[in-house]
């Protein structure tokens, strides 16, 4: 269409693997892929990479994440996010109400009890 607005992109940033951790893109090789929709904000993309895995169903999804993290507070529970573990390797999980002060339950593709979270960001949109 003569009107159509150009596709913006935005880099992947890392890889989902099969338990669950993203694993950061090493620079080398700087991947870019098409933001569908509007997304707020600057956003960037983790890639599924988790074939021969229990999440080899997802294998290829695009996950966008907003470009910029945030504290932990309340307002995450129960939102599936990006995530990095205090001392730990960054995930993809829904963060839960945990089991002592200023610690989260995550669950699902990455899951544990007791975690303490360095920062978070909601994903605001999957690509299967």
């Amino acid at each position: 269409p003569i009107n159509q607005k150009p596709a913006t992109h935005t880099t992947v940033i890392g890889a989902l693997r099969g338990n669950g951790t993203v694993t950061q893109n090493d620079g080398i090789a700087i991947e870019r892929v098409a933001v569908p929709g509007s997304l707020p904000g600057p956003v960037n993309a983790i890639q599924a990479r988790t074939a021969d895995s229990p999440l080899a169903w997802m294998d290829g999804w695009l996950f966008f994440v907003s470009a910029k993290s945030e504290k932990p507070h309340a307002g995450l529970l129960g939102q599936f996010c990006y995530a990095k573990i205090t001392g730990g390797p960054a995930v993809l999980a829904t963060v839960r109400r945990g089991y002592a002060e200023g610690e989260y339950a995550l669950s699902g593709p990455y899951t544990c009890e007791r975690a303490r979270i360095e920062s978070a960001t909601p994903v605001l949109l999957v690509k299967p």
